[in-house]
């Protein structure tokens, strides 16, 4: 935008054009010089970088749900999860998805996309063990400390994060358990319960500070 100065303003970029905007251009160096009709001049110069890549990584699929971690591109991110050309989600980490073959898409704000292909069903996601089985995580998310519920009795509890590491146990033996993790870092983790019987059931949470 041209302030003061005399009618009548000419245009004259370092690529040759005369016009006041320039449209698709790649990453580099413009420079504008801006002539009034006294012959007054102003120069300014804009810099264009090419943004991050947008990347889509799929850390993990437990039982019916995605966990991903977007980076790249130019936040908010928008995400679809396409099924049978249905769009069953649009979140981050669906939850509970129908088994199937999935194109995600992610976008920024920028329009950018990246596209990747899962495949959900009782293969390729961790065993349950106990399909029957009601257990209740709350509050979830939180800032570190959760309840859980079972109607069966747990023997053991143990916290992985998405990177397949051990971050806590604990010997339960009981069917009501208080979890105080406000040590660990903000992120997704998932809960290992193990029965008495040796079974086990994954349950995902989330800390949030």
């Amino acid at each position: 935008q041209v302030t003061n100065g005399v009618p009548n303003i000419s245009y004259l970029w370092n690529t040759g054009d005369t016009s006041p905007d320039l449209n698709n251009l790649y990453s580099g160096t413009y420079v504008l010089t801006v002539i009034d009709g006294n012959n007054c001049t102003g120069i300014d110069t804009a810099i264009l970088i090419d943004p991050v890549p947008l990347v889509l990584t799929i850390d993990s699929i437990v039982i019916y749900d995605v966990f991903t971690t977007p980076s790249g591109g130019l936040m908010p991110y928008y995400f679809q999860w396409v099924r049978n050309t249905v769009v069953e989600s649009t979140n981050e980490d669906p939850i509970n998805l129908p088994p199937g073959i999935y194109i995600v898409t992610l976008s920024d704000s920028l329009g950018c996309k990246t596209t990747d292909t899962i495949q959900i069903d009782i293969n390729t996601s961790l065993e349950i063990g106990h399909n029957d089985l009601t257990v209740k995580v709350y509050p979830n998310p939180s800032s570190g400390e959760f309840k859980i519920q079972s109607e069966e009795t747990i023997l053991w509890l143990r916290l992985w994060d998405l990177r397949g590491r051990l971050v806590y146990e604990k010997q339960a033996r009981d069917k009501n358990i208080y979890l105080n993790l406000q040590e660990l870092s903000s992120e997704k983790y998932l809960v290992e319960i193990e029965l008495l019987d040796g079974k086990k059931q994954y349950l995902p949470i989330q800390i949030t500070k």
